[in-house]
C-alpha cells in the first residue's frame, strides 16, 4: 500500500515507489505482453493522477530531481519473463515505456529460464537454468540498463550463478 504525502514538508514519504507489472502465468504464450502494457498503462496513469505527489522516473537523474522537489518515484518493473512473449522487440518497447526491471521468471518457467517457485515440480530443471537465449536477454538487459539490479527471486540456484557470468564484465 502506498501512502501518499497528507501535508506539506511531509519528508518521511518521500521514497521510490517500484510498481509491478504482474501478469498471470496462465498468460504465458496467449496475451501476456497485451496484459503487461494495460498494466503498465495503469501505472502511469495512476502517476499521472497523483501528480505531483508521484512522478514517473526512469533514470539517477529524474529520482534525484524528484527528491530535490519533495516528490515519489514511481518506477515500473515487470514481474516475469514470460511477459516478453519471447521477443528483444517488446523487451525494447518496454524499456521506451519506462520499465526499469524484469524478474526472469515467476512462478513459472520460461521458454528460456527455469523458475523455482511452486508452479515448477522440485526437481523439474527444463532448461539447466538458462538457455542461450536467456543469456541473450540477461546481456541485453545489462548493456541498456534495464536492469541493473538483476532481479532473481523467483529464478532458481543454477539462473543466478549463470547471470552473475553473464553480467560480470
Amino acid at each position: 500500500m502506498t501512502s501518499l504525502p497528507t501535508r506539506r514538508g511531509d519528508t518521511e514519504r518521500q521514497q521510490l515507489k517500484f510498481w509491478a507489472a504482474y501478469v498471470p502465468c496462465e498468460a504465458q504464450h496467449k496475451d501476456a505482453v497485451q496484459i503487461t502494457l494495460e498494466q503498465i498503462d495503469v501505472i502511469k496513469r495512476l502517476t499521472e493522477r497523483y501528480s505531483p505527489h508521484l512522478t514517473s522516473c526512469a533514470s539517477v537523474f529524474d529520482i534525484v530531481q524528484a527528491h530535490k522537489n519533495r516528490q515519489m518515484c514511481s518506477l515500473i518493473g515487470v514481474e516475469g519473463g514470460h511477459s516478453l512473449g519471447g521477443s528483444l522487440g517488446v523487451l525494447r518497447i518496454y524499456y521506451a515505456l519506462g520499465v526499469r526491471y524484469m524478474t526472469l521468471t515467476s512462478t513459472c518457467h520460461t521458454p528460456w529460464a527455469d523458475s523455482s517457485n511452486a508452479d515448477a515440480p522440485k526437481y523439474d530443471i527444463r532448461h539447466g537454468g538458462l538457455t542461450a537465449y536467456g543469456k541473450v536477454i540477461v546481456y541485453f538487459c545489462v548493456i541498456t540498463g534495464l536492469s541493473k539490479i538483476c532481479p532473481l527471486s523467483n529464478a532458481r540456484t543454477h539462473p543466478c550463478s549463470l547471470v552473475q557470468r553473464v553480467a560480470s564484465p
